[in-house]
Parts: C-alpha cells; structure tokens; sequence
C-alpha cells in the first residue's frame, strides 16, 4: 500500500503533536510505502535522524515551504495561521502532481489538524483521511486569567473560526472529500 501523508509537525524529540507524527509515520513505514510532506526546516534534523538510526527504506520525505515571500508570516505568531492556510492549498496542488506519479492508494492529512482548516490533501484525486481534528475554544472561565491582548486575540480567533467554519469553501471540501475523519472534539465539527 502507498501512502501519503500531509504532517506540518513531524519530528523526534520535540513532544506533542511532532513527536505524534513522528512515530505514526515510523510506524506506517515498518508496513508501507510512505511518503510524507513536511517543513523544508525538518529536513536536517530528519537527516540527523537517521545518521544515528537506520532509515526504512519505504519512506520518503518531501521537504516545502511557500516561496520566501511568505516566510515572514510563518515567523509572526499572529500571521501564522495565513502561511499555514497557503501552505495547504500549495501541498494539495504538490499532491496532485505526486499521486499522478505514485498513484497512492490513500492520503492522510495527519498533523496540524484544525477543525476550521482545510486539509491540503483534500485537492488532490484519491482516498482521504483527516485527523485527528478538532479545536476547542478557550473556555470563558480562562479570561480573567488573560491581560487584554490576549482577549482580543482569542476573541478574533473564535471569530476567524466561526467564520471559516461556516464559509470557507476548501474547508467544506475537506470534510467531503474525507473517507475517515477521526477527532477528539466531534462536537466541534
């Protein structure tokens, strides 16, 4: 089986969602075929990586980034979430051209999972599964802990979300397109 798999986040040591892509895409790697698109910034790291243990060989990685233009979003926190959005929307036309090439026999969309952002993947022809999604909001009782500016940022944030949710066409795709969502927060779908 040929595999591809979207994962922003992927890579050993770093905990959390990383680390979760990383051995789920270890793993994969011990049965299939697996290429995975990733940051261009992992590719030393990964190759760091497997100086030290062996690299399987049925997996492959696809280092991307947007052109430099947009690398000034990725760096300022609040503007992130736009270089994010783009990077999915370039990852899915990348994953055309790849599965025309490979003819995988499924995608995943496996880190950087948000409930109110499209999955890159959705783009590309063939088989998709999505998640874990999901994104709670702050819950309320939380804001007397925040000073102003973080307020007004999740406020805009839930906004953002709602408005994304309900409108955003790649989104909507995403959720079609998908043959598995898996989540941890169904309610938030």
């Amino acid at each position: 089986m040929k595999i591809l798999i979207s994962a922003y986040a992927c890579e050993d040591g770093k905990g959390s969602e990383c680390e979760i892509g990383w051995q789920i895409v270890l793993r994969l790697a011990e049965k299939y075929q697996v290429h995975v698109i990733t940051r261009k910034n992992l590719e030393k790291k990964h190759k760091e990586y497997f100086e030290r243990k062996k690299k399987p060989t049925s997996l492959k990685f696809i280092y991307y980034d947007l052109p430099p233009i947009f690398t000034y979003l990725k760096f300022k926190k609040k503007f992130f979430l736009i270089y994010y959005y783009f990077w999915q929307i370039a990852i899915g036309i990348k994953a055309n051209k790849l599965n025309r090439k490979y003819k995988y026999d499924i995608m995943h969309h496996l880190t950087g999972n948000m409930s109110w952002m499209p999955a890159g993947l959705a783009l590309a022809k063939g088989k998709l599964i999505w998640g874990p999604i999901g994104s709670l909001n702050l819950p309320k009782e939380s804001y007397k802990y925040l000073n102003f500016s973080e307020i007004l940022f999740e406020k805009v944030r839930s906004i953002l979300k709602s408005i994304l949710h309900n409108f955003d066409p790649l989104l909507r795709i995403s959720f079609l397109k998908s043959v598995l969502i898996l989540t941890h927060t169904p309610k938030y779908i």
